[in-house]
């Protein structure tokens, strides 16, 4: 590599070490070149011009808000948090007149005549219409409804509108906190609704298991009985059957004729004859004489 190569090639390295070491001095070159190409004929020089002051206004104007920007945000995020939902809307505009160092009024809602509001701006001071509006709502009861920031005029690259994170709705935590109660409430109830169904359940299936119970002891007790009864009559059967019968009926009473005594031993079952002279009904029997009606035995 020549002399006259390497000089030439510092030359070009040079401009963009002192670009890069200085943004803003780039930026503004960069600007400066953009309004060079785009006004570049001679007669477009004022245009040009106009053009570059604007840039650098602009670019000073950024920097001064990225400067203001967190001023501009602790004064919304004490606002915020300096702000209670029990208070009442004197309360809370002392509190926001402590805040932001001014007097506030309070005045009707634009919506609802009823309600009263405070409406007010926190504003950059830089050369720009950029601002957070303010905005605290009270109930015609005098329960604040909610604190509202908005985010107007912002500068590139920052949300614009509606800022829910510097904001309060006081109102939405307070319906939020009611469907709560609510969902709790009807939860408790199923529960208790599901312990009543449940503790009757167990009653019932008590209450069967009791009467289960009883019929069952009074079937055994019944089955005792019948048995006790069944025992009963087969003893007294078995007593009528080993006793001897009343005198009256007696087939083996003395002095009967032998016709009396067979009519007797009828009562005992039906008479056969086992023999010549014999006769026998059930366990009883009778034998006579071969000449006569003498008795032979009798039992």
């Amino acid at each position: 590599m020549n002399a006259i190569t390497s000089a030439r090639l510092l030359a070009a390295l040079i401009p963009a070490v002192v670009l890069a070491a200085t943004p803003k001095i780039a930026h503004a070159e960069l600007t400066e070149n953009e309004c060079r190409n785009l006004y570049s004929s001679w007669y477009q020089y004022f245009e040009r011009k106009n053009c570059v002051e604007e840039a650098r206004k602009a670019e000073e104007t950024r920097r001064c808000i990225s400067k203001d920007l967190q001023r501009m945000e602790s004064l919304a995020a004490e606002i915020k948090n300096g702000i209670r939902e029990k208070m009442s809307l004197a309360d809370a505009k002392r509190a926001m007149q402590a805040i932001l160092g001014r007097e506030l009024p309070i005045v009707r809602a634009r919506d609802d005549a009823q309600d009263r509001v405070i409406n007010t701006q926190i504003t950059t001071g830089c050369a720009s219409a950029f601002q957070f509006v303010i905005q605290l709502r009270a109930a015609p009861s005098g329960a604040l409804r909610y604190v509202k920031m908005w985010s107007k005029f912002p500068p590139s690259g920052y949300p614009d509108g509606y800022r829910p994170a510097l904001s309060g709705d006081f109102e939405g935590d307070r319906r939020r906190r009611q469907m709560e109660r609510r969902r709790r409430a009807a939860e408790a109830m199923s529960k208790r609704a599901r312990n009543r169904l449940r503790a009757e359940v167990a009653k019932r299936r008590a209450a069967d298991a009791l009467r289960k119970r009883r019929e069952a002891e009074a079937a055994k007790i019944r089955r005792a009985e019948e048995l006790s009864q069944r025992r009963k009559m087969l003893a007294l059967r078995k007593l009528e059957a080993l006793a001897g019968p009343p005198p009256e009926k007696d087939h083996c009473a003395p002095n009967l004729a032998k016709r009396e005594r067979i009519r007797r031993l009828r009562l005992f079952g039906m008479v056969r004859r086992v023999g010549d002279n014999t006769f026998r009904a059930g366990a009883h029997g009778i034998g006579f004489a071969a000449k006569g009606a003498g008795l032979v035995f009798c039992r």
